[in-house]
């Protein structure tokens, strides 16, 4: 589900047993509690238009191995990966100015 204009995807469809979901082009905002619970994802493609992803956006996304945050992401809320047991990758694209990845775990750029 997103907003009328498509620029922020504010639920994904509960039921759906997708392992892997794209994230349509032209979406900015990945709301709070998008993907809460999706127990299925094992991956998300994100485009580079999407510059913030909400408080517990992917939280208790049980099979979501891996992630990419893309050079325009400037915002993750609090919690948005928590209860990802499986996740074992945080890639963040080197152009990023806000976060960075350190063996595979997510940080500020400042290193926090």
């Amino acid at each position: 589900m997103y907003t009328k204009d498509g620029k922020t995807l504010i639920q994904y469809a509960l039921g759906k047993k997708d392992t892997l979901f794209k994230i349509p082009s032209g979406v900015t905002t990945i709301s709070n509690c998008a993907f809460l619970g999706c127990e299925s994802l094992t991956s998300i493609e994100m485009p580079n238009s999407v510059t913030s992803i909400g408080e517990w956006a992917f939280s208790n996304c049980e099979s979501l191995t891996s992630i990419e945050i893309l050079n325009g992401v400037t915002s993750i809320g609090e919690h948005a990966f928590s209860g990802c047991e499986s996740l074992t990758n945080i890639t963040v694209d080197e152009k990023n100015t806000s976060y960075k990845s350190i063996d595979g775990n997510l940080y500020t750029k400042d290193g926090k």
